[in-house]
């Protein structure tokens, strides 16, 4: 019987460095295609177990390579199960051109992972049996997992759903519990009381007030925006044990003790022990000169201060750019074959992302015109008409897709704007946005440009959603019609509206709305001195 060395040759030479670990990987990898069933199985197997602990030092790219040079050739099932299940892109030349039988196909398909069987999946030249035993792993095999980098990718699905969960929650939250208001002053309305909490936090006595809007609140938590509840002045102090004075609390319903407190509040101490058993708080109404100064038309409202505002819109901004880029690179196939089923889900991925980013983009905004640290003039002058022809392509596409019917009509020699380009198109493309997003399907939508020496005025129909709604009711943050919308403002019509028109004001214009049209007038180039003096 004549036995073969070459493996044990190729086994015991020096590998002390990566470099020369990838050349003997590659080596064995070559005698062990050629070799097959006149290996001794104790020597190959010997073989595979030092392949799999260098494996991780050998570089995705070389490991590639020696699947490309076998793809094709009858290569042994032992390495083809051995890099079947590597990551996708060294598994893809092999899986997707390995010659084997049926029956090694049902027990090699067990072995792989989800991603890997994704890959045979795209073949077209399977048996009836083996394709059965495909579908036979179910939905599992459709969630992005088995490895590394397929986890990373079902992680960039869920944080996408995620971040989209907590705007439309955000946005049910603000419909269903809008922010309760005082009720109207009576006799019996208190303007203070006292009240202690356990040592969790939930307010568990109450002395001057009605008991039932009040027992139950929680002071150990920061209230959601729109919310009842304490703010994160009094949460801090909870959670450090430490007195706190003037925080607020919103309390619920619309009762006399309904609306907005300043409470101020004592830890205390079992005397025994030491041991924390809550606070002692009292709460009063607000002097007029100690409520918020809101802005007219102020789009997050007290609970949400620009800055912090601008704070979580950088901090989810980073990685939903990564999520992006990772999705785009799934997309491209730049980390190797992906299945289609897998590049569908990065397409969607991308495209959630690209309007998150947009969003993102219109509050980082709102937040800088609340701070008053936006100026959208420029000495330079903006043609209208440009923009419209620049943004025409995304509203036929959005137009058909609501099989909405959009009539677009502009005067002729329309002045130039003193207004940056980026602000006009962005105030005409929300305003188109919105309209579009909320119209019926079949309706048909009238949009006109004109001018005098003063203003370039865009109107645009309001669409039959909002018929009867007044100029107040559709500036509430928390407005949005009823029924579905796929593609309406994706933080509520009053949001839009208000962004639009804090924009228009920036830029020494305005936003009206009649009963049956929006209006947004936009400073003629020249006249940036008049409107300083005069409203348009």
């Amino acid at each position: 019987m004549r036995f073969d060395d070459k493996l044990d040759t190729a086994i015991a030479q020096p590998a002390e460095d990566a470099v020369a670990i990838s050349a003997v990987w590659a080596q064995v990898v070559d005698i062990l295609a050629q070799s097959g069933a006149e290996t001794d199985p104790v020597q190959r197997g010997e073989a595979f177990e030092r392949l799999s602990r260098w494996r991780h030092k050998v570089p995705v790219e070389r490991r590639q390579g020696s699947a490309r040079s076998l793809a094709g050739r009858p290569v042994p099932i032992d390495l083809i199960r051995f890099f079947g299940t590597d990551v996708p892109q060294v598994a893809a030349p092999m899986l997707s051109s390995a010659q084997i039988n049926e029956a090694d196909w049902l027990i090699l398909l067990p072995e792989l992972a989800p991603t890997s069987r994704s890959l045979v999946r795209e073949r077209r030249d399977l048996s009836a049996k083996v394709q059965t035993a495909l579908s036979s792993f179910g939905v599992s095999d459709f969630a992005l997992s088995g490895d590394r980098s397929a986890d990373t990718r079902d992680a960039v699905g869920v944080q996408i759903s995620e971040l989209v969960a907590r705007i439309e929650a955000f946005k049910k939250d603000r419909e269903d519990r809008p922010l309760p208001q005082r009720a109207a002053d009576t006799e019996d309305a208190p303007d203070s009381f006292r009240f202690e909490t356990g040592p969790d936090g939930i307010v568990s006595w109450v002395e001057g007030a009605p008991r039932g809007p009040l027992i139950g609140i929680e002071i150990a938590t920061m209230a959601e925006v729109g919310a009842h509840g304490v703010d994160g002045h009094a949460a801090g102090a909870f959670r450090r044990r430490t007195p706190f004075r003037n925080a607020r609390l919103v309390a619920p319903g619309d009762g006399v003790v309904a609306g907005e407190w300043l409470i101020s509040g004592l830890p205390c101490f079992n005397e025994r022990d030491g041991r924390f058993v809550g606070y002692r708080c009292t709460a009063r109404r607000a002097q007029h000169d100690e409520r918020p100064v809101s802005q007219n038309l102020s789009v997050f409202g007290n609970a949400m201060p620009p800055d912090s505002v601008r704070q979580l819109i950088h901090e989810l901004r980073t990685p939903l750019n990564a999520i992006r880029g990772f999705a785009e690179m799934i997309q491209g196939q730049i980390l190797g074959p992906v299945s289609s089923v897998y590049r569908e889900r990065a397409t969607s991925i991308i495209s959630e992302a690209v309007k998150l980013l947009a969003l993102f983009e219109d509050l980082d905004v709102a937040a800088k015109l609340e701070r008053g640290s936006l100026d959208l003039r420029t000495t330079s002058a903006t043609d209208v008409h440009h923009v419209l022809q620049s943004i025409a392509d995304n509203f036929e596409a959005l137009t058909n897709n609501r099989q909405v019917h959009l009539r677009f009509t502009t005067a002729p020699n329309l002045p130039a704007v003193s207004t940056d380009p980026l602000t006009v198109e962005r105030l005409i493309s929300r305003l188109l946005s919105a309209v579009i997003g909320l119209s019926s399907q079949g309706e048909s939508i009238n949009a006109h440009i004109s001018a005098d020496r003063r203003a370039v005025q865009f109107a645009i129909d309001r669409p039959l959603s909002l018929a009867g709604q007044t100029e107040r009711d559709l500036f509430d943050p928390a407005y949005g019609p009823k029924g579905e919308w796929p593609d309406a403002p994706t933080l509520g019509l009053g949001f839009t509206l208000r962004l639009v028109a804090n924009m228009a004001r920036a830029a020494k214009g305005r936003l009206s709305i009649t009963e049956d049209r929006f209006l947004l007038f936009l400073p003629v180039e020249g006249n940036i001195a008049g409107a300083e003096q005069t409203q348009i």
